[in-house]
């Protein structure tokens, strides 16, 4: 669909100067990876970069922020209900909260939760801002997000050597291109 691809190129188009993304970013220079002195500014360039590849896969997905205010090496957290006020810029979807299988404690269950979804670049400089290190969209997207339209194999487990973990990704890459699944 041309008209959705010139959307994605448009939504990813770069903000093109530094001094522009260190006026999204609070305390630019803030340390987030101590090993190799990576700042907050850096991440943000970095994410500003890679726009134009990483936002049609973010678009319309709500966002699972985890947090690392310190750092990477540092104490984060997972926020999903956003309750400050956010820029103009940053779309936001509420999702009503999943019923309970056991009728214990409805409190406050029929309340929506506020995600942020990242549709542009700025908010892809923002949630570096907030210290979104680590990226984690739905596998739905709005509009129909109890229907997945990908998954994920998590085939990094710790205590195993890298070249075992590319020896089971090609594995699970042949398989799936055997049953006719794209990966």
């Amino acid at each position: 669909d041309k008209s959705a691809e010139h959307a994605n190129r448009e939504s990813a188009k770069s903000i093109k100067s530094s001094e522009k993304i260190e006026e999204l970013l609070s305390n630019p220079d803030k340390i987030f990876f101590k090993e190799k002195k990576y700042t907050k500014l850096d991440l943000a360039k970095y994410y500003e970069e890679i726009a134009p590849i990483l936002l049609p896969h973010l678009k319309d997905r709500p966002q699972n922020l985890n947090r690392h205010p310190n750092g990477y090496n540092g104490m984060n957290f997972y926020q999903k209900d956003i309750e400050f006020e956010l820029p103009d810029f940053v779309e936001t979807i509420d999702v009503k909260r999943p019923e309970p299988k056991e009728d214990k404690n409805k409190s406050g269950l029929d309340k929506e939760i506020t995600y942020i979804m990242c549709q542009n670049v700025e908010t892809l400089i923002f949630m570096a801002n907030l210290g979104c290190i680590e990226i984690n969209p739905w596998l739905s997207r709005k509009g129909s997000l109890d229907k997945p339209d990908f998954m994920i194999f998590d085939i990094d487990p710790a205590g195993v050597k890298f070249p075992i973990v590319v020896d089971v990704a090609k594995a699970l890459y042949e398989l799936l291109e055997s049953i006719g699944i794209s990966s």
